[in-house]
């Protein structure tokens, strides 16, 4: 038997290309590549069947004979998400608070996207509840290099994958059964870490084989019971992860699920100025002296439910302050230098402030 793969990122961008030039279809690169992300991962959940050139194929043909009932070829990514979705399953009708429940949950996945280091980005978000298998989705980014992946690759993967069930549970106070998929997949690339890439701390590099007359040789108990806790240590951390950021960014997810509320549909543009916007409200600068080492500080707090701020492992505040600012720290503090960069959790209502105040006139909010 001889196995095919599936098409990868630039097959599939290059099959586009083929049925676009082939039925004359015109799409614009912008929407050409909206249908090859669209495209990543499965096409059927259920049986695990990845998408082909054949539902490429389909998709075009779909765009082709909207084209000529319209008479005009103007597509939009949302009528190759149509494309997509099978023309046999019945319409989902949601209520309201289903909804909330739904863009609470992609609000999750798509908030830690943003946050989490090596996580792929999202590129768009939805709760149109038109999609094969998913109420709602976050489309990512595809990985800038698929074929070295590494395991803070993976645990990003697990931590975003977790986003939606802790957004509901910070939310809601409990979880619904909407988080089943994510669960099975966290577990499985989890478990993959320890059993096939000797990512684990503490099994080192023995790992299951994939050759038949080897695949089912018998493990010990001790053996299984390490790679059990392995498993779970990986997993209880990027829950704690997921939950601290979500906790420190409750009002940034609240609002990003209202937004989804209102527009259904999010793309990468439209979720960059709504998290910029809401960091900016949230941010206050000042200048200070450290009598200490008499270095000239600048001091960017960041108002947070928690005490963990985002990307808190990093040592690099200026790359920090200047991603929860959202611009070059020089455009802010209007070209004036400064010894150091800290950032600091927002004090206490009423605490005392003696520091000079730096405001950024577009909207970073001083006191």
């Amino acid at each position: 038997m001889i196995e095919i793969p599936a098409p990868g990122v630039q097959d599939r961008r290059e099959i586009v290309e083929i049925y676009d030039r082939k039925l004359e279809l015109g799409m614009s690169r912008e929407l050409q590549e909206h249908l090859v992300r669209r495209t990543e991962g499965l096409a059927e959940r259920a049986r695990g069947l990845p998408f082909t050139g054949d539902h490429i194929y389909a998709v075009c043909r779909a765009l082709k004979r909207q084209a000529i009932r319209t008479g005009e070829k103007k597509f939009t990514p949302e009528d190759i998400d149509r494309a997509l979705q099978r023309k046999t399953r019945a319409a989902v009708v949601l209520s309201p608070s289903e909804e909330r429940v739904v863009a609470i949950h992609e609000a999750g996945h798509a908030l830690l996207a943003m946050l989490v280091e090596h996580a792929t980005p999202p590129e768009r978000i939805s709760i149109a509840a038109d999609m094969e298998g998913a109420l709602g989705y976050v489309l990512r980014a595809a990985r800038a290099r698929p074929y070295a992946i590494t395991a803070a690759d993976m645990r990003a993967d697990i931590c975003v994958g977790l986003g939606g069930m802790c957004a509901e549970r910070l939310v809601f106070g409990e979880v619904s059964i909407g988080a089943h998929t994510d669960l099975q997949q966290v577990n499985r690339i989890a478990r993959a870490m320890v059993e096939e890439y000797g990512m684990g701390a503490s099994t080192g590099v023995l790992v299951r084989l994939d050759d038949p007359p080897r695949h089912g040789t018998p493990m010990s108990e001790r053996r299984r019971e390490r790679i059990d806790a392995e498993v779970t240590e990986i997993l209880e951390k990027e829950l704690q992860r997921a939950q601290e950021l979500l906790t420190g960014h409750r009002a940034m997810l609240e609002a990003l699920a209202e937004t989804l509320l209102s527009r259904k549909v999010l793309d990468r543009a439209e979720l960059s100025a709504l998290t910029k916007e809401r960091a900016m409200a949230e941010v206050t600068i000042r200048l200070r002296h450290n009598p200490r080492t008499g270095e000239r500080e600048v001091v960017i707090h960041y108002e947070s439910d928690s005490d963990a701020l985002p990307h808190e492992h990093e040592r690099d505040h200026r790359a920090l302050a200047e991603r929860l600012i959202g611009r070059p720290l020089e455009q802010v503090l209007g070209g004036m230098t400064v010894d150091r960069v800290v950032v600091e959790k927002a004090p206490k209502a009423g605490a005392a402030a003696s520091e000079e105040v730096a405001r950024e006139k577009a909207g970073v909010r001083g006191t």
